[in-house]
């Protein structure tokens, strides 16, 4: 009953910043946060999708740290669980090298990586590494969820950011002409 508690607060969390018009650099600082301790995770990290063929490291949280270096979609774990929009969990480092975990340094245990969904698309993946005994079956669902929402507020604060980019170009169109017209008077 706790856990349940702390994952609907978690899940809360993450809702009430995407209410918020937020930043997306904040947005993504909340969702690493929240998805290591709803699982007792050390580090976590999202990537998401540059074009259909990269995915980039756009925050990344705890430790082992995740590199930064972008990640080919095709053969990537990344990848996989972008392609296939379901969560990957491996708690054998030795099986790391097989699948390509690329973004991650040496001192990997455990991963669960899961799809971030928005509109029936992925539009990257949220990945948490390192809990002390590995993952749990029990750990995806509850990271499947709390995904989802991360990323409505991923998606809502790029949305908003990409507003804010277009109003900024529309008023310095505006200006010149605008002065210019003046003039003729």
């Amino acid at each position: 009953r706790t856990r349940r508690l702390a994952e609907s607060e978690s899940f809360n969390r993450v809702l009430v910043s995407l209410l918020q018009k937020t930043v997306l650099e904040q947005v993504l600082n909340i969702v690493c946060t929240e998805a290591q301790g709803l699982v007792g995770a050390t580090g976590s990290a999202v990537l998401l999708l540059t074009d259909q063929a990269w995915l980039e490291v756009k925050h990344r949280l705890g430790k082992p740290l995740a590199a930064v270096e972008p990640v080919p979609v095709d053969g990537s774990l990344a990848g996989q669980v972008v392609r296939q929009g379901a969560p990957v969990l491996l708690n054998d480092p030795a099986s790391f090298e097989r699948v390509q975990v690329y973004q991650w340094p040496s001192d990997l245990t455990a991963l669960l990586a899961v799809p971030l969904h928005v509109n029936g698309g992925v539009i990257g993946v949220l990945d948490v590494v390192n809990k002390a005994g590995g993952f749990t079956e029990d750990d995806v669902p509850v990271m499947s969820v709390f995904a989802n929402q991360a990323a409505m507020a991923i998606e809502h604060a790029r949305l908003q950011e990409q507003a804010e980019q277009l109003a900024v170009l529309a008023e310095r169109q505006r200006l010149p002409r605008g002065n210019a017209d003046h003039r003729l008077y």
